[in-house]
């Protein structure tokens, strides 16, 4: 499972630059637009300005 902690998103977009997809911006704000996509590489943890995406195995 992988999602934002929007108290935390600075909305950088640096998660956008995701290998997967999946992450995608809509109407200003960035969403787990694709979450099936993930497969835990952790890029977007790694490159998260505001240590807002937290990604759980299940």
């Amino acid at each position: 499972m992988i999602w934002i902690d929007y108290e935390r998103c600075n909305n950088c977009g640096k998660c956008l630059s995701c290998p997967q997809g999946v992450f995608e911006e809509i109407d200003g704000e960035i969403v787990v637009a694709n979450p099936t996509r993930c497969n835990y590489c952790f890029y977007c943890v790694q490159v998260c300005e505001g240590k807002a995406i937290v990604v759980e195995e299940i």
